[in-house]
């Protein structure tokens, strides 16, 4: 069964760096290339695409990193707004072939329609990042991105709830310290040792 991966957090808590630094520890190489991975017509009738990157073990295809790797809001984020049902149309897609794993982050895709497909059709773990409010705030300020107060704690409270629609599922969801360095090790400790599997 496909293993997966998603970190799921409130704006600015740290999910690109974490991602980064699971990305490096993995013996992987990314191609370079975005890739078509799906493409489903919204209601309007335009073709909303799924895309990645693949990740090679060696020069074999071993997974997709959904979203887009770039240095600045990298990840599900990078995506069409709208990329969530295209999503899940290729997860259950008949006859899809899935990787042997799918790594994502971000919030476009973490939908509670597209994270209930995900655990349907992979062996998913989700990571959710939290960190003292001080902190974060520090994070925000330094990250210089400039959204408000209030559209950030809405973001802590999605991920709260999401935290617990997907264990009503019966998902595999850890929370992550993200101030805490050991508690930010064990996670992608954690991460690592799921993907391996």
């Amino acid at each position: 069964m496909t293993q997966s991966v998603y970190v799921i957090g409130a704006a600015g808590v740290g999910k690109s760096t974490f991602m980064g630094e699971l990305l490096q520890r993995l013996p992987v190489a990314m191609s370079p290339e975005l890739e078509d991975l799906h493409a489903k017509p919204n209601a309007a009738g335009n073709q909303v695409t799924l895309r990645g990157h693949y990740l090679y073990q060696a020069a074999d295809l071993w997974g997709v990193y959904l979203g887009v790797w770039r240095e600045q809001f990298p990840g599900s984020d990078g995506l069409d707004r709208a990329s969530s049902p295209t999503g899940e149309e290729w997860l259950h897609g008949e006859g899809q072939y899935l990787p042997d794993a799918i790594i994502a982050e971000g919030a476009t895709l973490a939908t509670r329609r597209f994270m209930k497909a995900l655990n349907e059709t992979t062996d998913l773990l989700v990571l959710a990042l939290r960190c003292d409010p001080v902190v974060h705030d520090l994070r925000l300020a330094e990250r210089g991105a400039g959204q408000v107060s209030s559209f950030v704690l809405s973001t802590v409270t999605k991920t709260e709830n999401l935290v617990n629609d997907l264990r009503k599922e019966g998902a595999r969801v850890e929370w992550i310290d993200a101030d805490t360095p050991a508690h930010w090790r064990a996670g992608l400790q954690l991460a690592e040792s799921h993907l391996s599997q």
